[in-house]
Protein backbone atom coordinates (compact mmCIF):
# COMPACT_ATOMS: atom_id res chain seq x y z
CA UNK A 1 0.00 0.00 0.00
CA UNK A 2 1.73 2.91 -0.85
CA UNK A 3 0.61 6.40 -1.07
CA UNK A 4 3.17 8.83 -3.40
CA UNK A 5 4.70 11.39 -1.42
CA UNK A 6 2.99 9.98 1.69
CA UNK A 7 4.52 6.75 2.68
CA UNK A 8 4.06 2.83 2.15
CA UNK A 9 3.46 0.10 4.09
CA UNK A 10 4.66 -3.72 2.66
CA UNK A 11 4.72 -6.69 3.90
CA UNK A 12 7.41 -9.68 2.93
CA UNK A 13 9.11 -12.96 3.69
CA UNK A 14 12.46 -12.55 5.50
CA UNK A 15 14.70 -15.31 4.85
CA UNK A 16 17.40 -14.35 7.36
CA UNK A 17 14.56 -14.05 10.18
CA UNK A 18 12.43 -17.19 8.77
CA UNK A 19 9.57 -14.60 9.39
CA UNK A 20 7.11 -12.29 7.82
CA UNK A 21 8.58 -8.62 8.16
CA UNK A 22 6.10 -5.54 7.71
CA UNK A 23 8.17 -2.76 5.98
CA UNK A 24 6.45 1.33 7.08
CA UNK A 25 7.90 4.02 5.36
CA UNK A 26 6.53 7.32 6.33
CA UNK A 27 7.10 10.39 4.52
CA UNK A 28 4.62 12.86 5.80
CA UNK A 29 2.99 13.21 8.93
CA UNK A 30 -0.30 14.91 9.72
CA UNK A 31 -3.35 13.73 11.87
CA UNK A 32 -5.39 12.91 8.71
CA UNK A 33 -2.46 10.85 7.22
CA UNK A 34 -2.22 8.90 10.60
CA UNK A 35 -6.06 7.75 9.97
CA UNK A 36 -4.68 6.90 6.79
CA UNK A 37 -1.95 4.48 8.47
CA UNK A 38 -4.78 3.16 10.81
CA UNK A 39 -7.35 2.24 7.93
CA UNK A 40 -4.49 0.74 6.02
CA UNK A 41 -2.52 -1.10 8.81
CA UNK A 42 -5.68 -3.02 10.10
CA UNK A 43 -6.41 -3.88 5.95
CA UNK A 44 -3.06 -5.53 6.38
CA UNK A 45 -3.81 -6.78 9.32
CA UNK A 46 -7.06 -8.68 7.54
CA UNK A 47 -4.93 -9.73 5.16
CA UNK A 48 -3.00 -11.79 7.34
CA UNK A 49 -5.66 -12.93 9.49
CA UNK A 50 -7.07 -14.08 6.33
CA UNK A 51 -4.21 -16.03 5.52
CA UNK A 52 -3.43 -17.46 8.45
CA UNK A 53 -0.74 -15.40 9.59
CA UNK A 54 -0.50 -14.75 12.99
CA UNK A 55 2.44 -12.21 13.51
CA UNK A 56 4.88 -10.16 11.62
CA UNK A 57 7.77 -8.45 12.78
CA UNK A 58 9.21 -5.10 11.81
CA UNK A 59 12.81 -3.51 12.07
CA UNK A 60 13.34 -0.18 13.56
CA UNK A 61 16.07 2.15 13.08
CA UNK A 62 15.54 4.11 16.34
CA UNK A 63 13.22 4.66 19.18
CA UNK A 64 11.39 7.25 17.57
CA UNK A 65 10.09 4.46 14.55
CA UNK A 66 9.39 2.36 17.70
CA UNK A 67 6.89 4.52 19.28
CA UNK A 68 5.24 4.74 15.51
CA UNK A 69 4.86 1.36 15.36
CA UNK A 70 3.27 1.06 18.70
CA UNK A 71 0.37 3.16 17.75
CA UNK A 72 -0.57 0.25 15.65
CA UNK A 73 -0.14 -2.18 17.98
CA UNK A 74 3.37 -3.92 17.49
CA UNK A 75 5.36 -4.67 20.85
CA UNK A 76 8.97 -4.04 21.96
CA UNK A 77 10.69 -7.15 21.96
CA UNK A 78 12.89 -5.83 24.88
CA UNK A 79 16.85 -6.49 24.61
CA UNK A 80 17.09 -7.85 21.08
CA UNK A 81 18.43 -5.80 18.49
CA UNK A 82 19.11 -7.26 14.61
CA UNK A 83 21.38 -6.26 12.23
CA UNK A 84 19.99 -5.31 8.51
CA UNK A 85 21.07 -5.78 5.08
CA UNK A 86 23.50 -2.65 5.73
CA UNK A 87 24.91 -4.46 8.79
CA UNK A 88 23.22 -1.31 10.74
CA UNK A 89 21.48 -2.46 14.27
CA UNK A 90 17.86 -1.94 14.48
CA UNK A 91 14.70 -2.16 17.39
CA UNK A 92 12.84 -5.97 16.59
CA UNK A 93 9.17 -5.42 17.14
CA UNK A 94 6.48 -8.00 16.63
CA UNK A 95 2.62 -7.35 15.62
CA UNK A 96 0.51 -10.23 16.64
CA UNK A 97 -2.93 -10.66 14.65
Amino acid sequence: MEKKGVGFIGLSYSKKMGAWQVHVDVEKWSHNYLKEYYKNMNKLRQILKDNNIDRVFGLCEDLKAVKFNKLFGAKLIEDVMVTDEDDKENYLVIWET
